[in-house]
């Protein structure tokens, strides 16, 4: 098993979709890619979510008391289900559609 955690906005907001049942046995793959050069890995880790929980941060402050925003935190407890070739990515362009991720 593996534990992922993100703060990731829209990685959030995927592992609560994925939770909410939005896809079939609650799968998405996970792969790598370069800091330096964007590319990613030519091969990903199918996982399946098995619970997720809900770590944010609210109510924390500045020095000078200041309240800072919501730091949105999710911990996914996963199960690797196999190996995948990435053979593209699909970009939708500059309009982010309500399921992108």
């Amino acid at each position: 098993n593996y534990t992922i955690v993100n703060i990731e906005q829209k990685n959030v907001k995927m592992a609560m979709d994925l939770v909410n049942g939005k896809w079939e046995n609650s799968l998405f793959c996970a792969t790598l890619r370069a800091r330096d050069t964007n590319r990613i890995a030519s091969v990903g880790t199918i996982l399946q979510l098995l619970d997720t929980e809900d770590r944010s941060i609210s109510g924390a402050r500045t020095w000078p008391g200041n309240i800072l925003p919501t730091l949105n935190r999710v911990v996914a407890n996963c199960k690797a289900v196999g190996v995948v070739d990435i053979l593209s990515i699909e970009e939708r362009g500059e309009c982010e559609e309500e399921d992108d991720y």
